[in-house]
């Protein structure tokens, strides 16, 4: 997998419209990205915001950014300034179903099967 994130900064009072903005409408155009997986939007209530794009290969979260990227700059120019962009290769996936398997000494195989570079124990 891969994954993306992007930090905004804006106007505190812009969050609303921001938040809908991409609700209605980015989110539409990055899950048809090649390999889309997620979305993640978060923001901070005080002018911060970060988006977590994930993608099963690179190919796709590049292809994620520059529809981000087309639509931010039709629909949201006037609010968000340039991201600050992050992206690589996720080294490490756990979620709550797999470390409560994890914590109890059940080795799930389809996690460690589907990333290769996770073969050790949590403990």
């Amino acid at each position: 997998m891969y994954a993306v994130t992007q930090r905004y900064h804006f106007d505190p009072n812009a969050s609303e419209e921001i938040n809908r903005s991409i609700q209605a409408g980015l989110v539409h155009f990055i899950q048809k990205a090649p390999g889309f997986v997620a979305y993640y939007w978060l923001d901070t209530g005080e002018g911060a915001g970060v988006s977590m794009s994930v993608f099963e290969d690179k190919a796709g979260a590049e292809e994620a950014v520059r529809l981000a990227a087309s639509y931010v700059q039709k629909h949201l120019a006037a609010l968000l300034g340039k991201p600050s962009i992050v992206q690589g290769e996720v080294r490490i996936h756990v979620w709550r179903e797999v470390l409560a398997q994890l914590n109890n000494g059940v080795r799930p195989p389809e996690f460690f099967s589907a990333h290769p570079r996770s073969e050790r124990r949590i403990e």
